[in-house]
């Protein structure tokens, strides 16, 4: 993994060369960029415990996220969060 912090106060996560993770001062976006692996999976289920914003789970070959609240939702790639 590679992390990567630019002027503009924003950071970028790598996972082999695919962002997976970007966190500017009021927001952070998640992305599989199309790999559906377990790697993936464990590495952004580690960003939003650093944050505090619920898991994903994979179920049936699909993705899921739960929020804090227990509220799931099916997991399409990427998912932006206001912080």
């Amino acid at each position: 993994m590679t992390v990567k912090t630019n002027n503009e106060n924003e950071t970028r996560l790598f996972l082999h060369g695919n962002m997976i993770a970007k966190k500017t001062k009021d927001s952070l976006q998640i992305s599989n960029c199309g790999w559906y692996t377990n790697t993936t999976k464990e590495r952004l289920n580690g960003v939003l415990h650093v944050y505090g914003l619920g898991y994903i789970y994979q179920k049936n070959h699909n993705w899921y996220y739960v929020d804090n609240d227990g509220q799931e939702q099916e997991f399409n790639k990427e998912k932006t969060f206001n912080i």
